[in-house]
């Protein structure tokens, strides 16, 4: 699964960014019981969407999904913004979590919160619509989401004095272990072991950081300059 992130967007004719699902009150090409679900699964993503859909489908007769691949994300976003302005627009839409906002600002999509029931609210990781949630509104639903897993070497944590049985729980505790885990040794200045490694694999893999850490991802202040225990392989 790429690491990437993307929302649904449902639309009383919809729109969709960040895996998440979106509605907007402009009324799309459903025809009856029918919706046009645009998605950007390619491959083996695109043939386990579409088995899902299979399966809903044939569990009841009051809606059929109508999967159509628009191509990735990059793609997606021209198509939607293309198909907003001839007002003909697909129920539901799949784009990345960094045009969110486009469809937010441009007063295309409007929230959806009273839509959302409970029970989808307690079945979703609060962190997840935190993603699509924006002044207290939801703007789509989550899908697709990456999940990001630290993996950590036990002999490296003993040989430290750290508890090979106990990770870090915190960002906090990441650091403060790291600090322990960088080590320069064979005392020649150059860091031989890195304590930390986080992935930045674009603004995916580095914003999930960034928030945690209290940064937001636009900010223009240049980064505090650390003499130790700065992120890197190990």
């Amino acid at each position: 699964m790429r690491r990437r992130c993307a929302v649904i967007l449902l639309a009383v004719a919809a729109l969709a960014a960040l895996p998440a699902i979106l509605v907007h009150p402009m009324g799309g090409r459903g025809k009856g019981r029918e919706l046009e679900l645009w998605h950007s699964m390619s491959i083996y993503q695109g043939d386990s969407l579409e088995k899902l859909i299979d399966e809903y489908n044939a569990s009841q007769d009051q809606v059929t999904v109508r999967p159509v691949f628009q191509g990735l994300y990059d793609e997606m976003r021209a198509k939607l913004m293309a198909a907003l302005n001839t007002r003909d627009v697909p129920d539901v839409a799949q784009v990345g979590i960094e045009y969110l906002d486009v469809f937010i600002q441009s007063d295309a999509i409007p929230p959806i919160t009273q839509f959302v029931p409970e029970h989808d609210r307690e079945d979703i990781l609060r962190q997840f619509w935190n993603t699509v949630t924006r002044e207290q509104e939801i703007y789509a639903y989550p899908f697709n989401m990456s999940v990001q897993v630290l993996y950590y070497n036990r002999d490296a944590f003993r040989e430290v004095g750290l508890d090979p049985s106990r990770p870090p729980k915190t960002w906090e505790e990441a650091v403060k272990f790291a600090r322990q885990l960088t080590i320069d040794v064979d005392g020649n200045g150059t860091i031989d072991q890195w304590g930390l490694m986080v992935s930045l694999e674009g603004v995916f893999g580095f914003t999930p950081s960034s928030g945690r850490w209290g940064e937001s991802c636009s900010t223009n202040r240049a980064p505090e300059r650390r003499s130790t225990a700065r992120p890197g392989s190990g």
